[in-house]
């Protein structure tokens, strides 16, 4: 079963996005440090160490701790797969998949 990683659990439930796979939160309420990008990696890290190409990233939360955990997941799976908030709390999937031609300097 996939899982679904949540950056931010904040005030809005995500339960409709559990149809996609098992919820798991990276960070809960507010961040004591906004500028703490260090320790969003390694918070994201160890969140998504058991990761897999199948899982998903809800982009809900500060938006550095979204680029962190997105940008590791595409290091580590070459694709992002993503929940985008729609209409009635339901989600929309999104998948963006990187190759070598596709990195340019």
């Amino acid at each position: 079963m996939p899982k679904v990683f949540v950056p931010n659990k904040g005030g809005h439930p995500f339960d409709k996005a559990e149809r996609y796979g098992e919820l798991v939160y990276i960070t809960e309420g507010w961040l004591p440090d906004r500028y703490g990008v260090n320790s969003m990696w390694r918070l994201a890290q160890n969140a998504l160490q058991d990761s897999s190409s199948e899982d998903y990233i809800i982009l809900t939360g500060l938006t550095t701790i979204c680029v962190v955990c997105c940008c590791m997941f595409v290091a580590m799976h070459g694709r992002l797969n993503l929940l985008l908030h729609h209409e009635r709390d339901e989600y929309k999937e999104r998948t963006l998949v990187f190759g070598e031609k596709d990195i340019r300097m």
